[in-house]
């Protein structure tokens, strides 16, 4: 089963409930296994909403994933895609143009 968040990403979202940037407990960031649950619905409609927060369901990991802490992880890697291609630095396929 391949999970939508890497175990670093995990570790994040553990250290922003624990800090209170995103709310911790109830509704739960992550909700995994959830074909055995009531909540299996989610699976027909890509999404649930739960307690006024709305989920978005990944059929990969089988998991219910909070639409706030979605935000936050892909805004994460798109700011660490970015940080890579600077890095990078310019490509020079073009010199034969010269």
């Amino acid at each position: 089963m391949r999970y939508f968040f890497t175990e670093s990403e995990m570790a994040e979202i553990q250290r922003a409930a624990d800090i209170g940037e995103i709310q911790p407990t109830y509704p739960p960031p992550l909700i995994r296994g959830v074909m055995n649950t009531p909540l299996s619905i989610a699976r027909f409609s890509a999404g649930i909403t739960f307690n006024n927060h709305h989920f978005t369901y990944f059929p990969n990991g089988d998991e219910l994933i909070r639409d706030d802490v979605l935000q936050r992880v892909t805004k994460a890697r798109q700011a660490a895609e970015k940080a890579r291609k600077l890095a990078e630095g310019p490509k020079t396929d073009q010199g034969s143009l010269l």
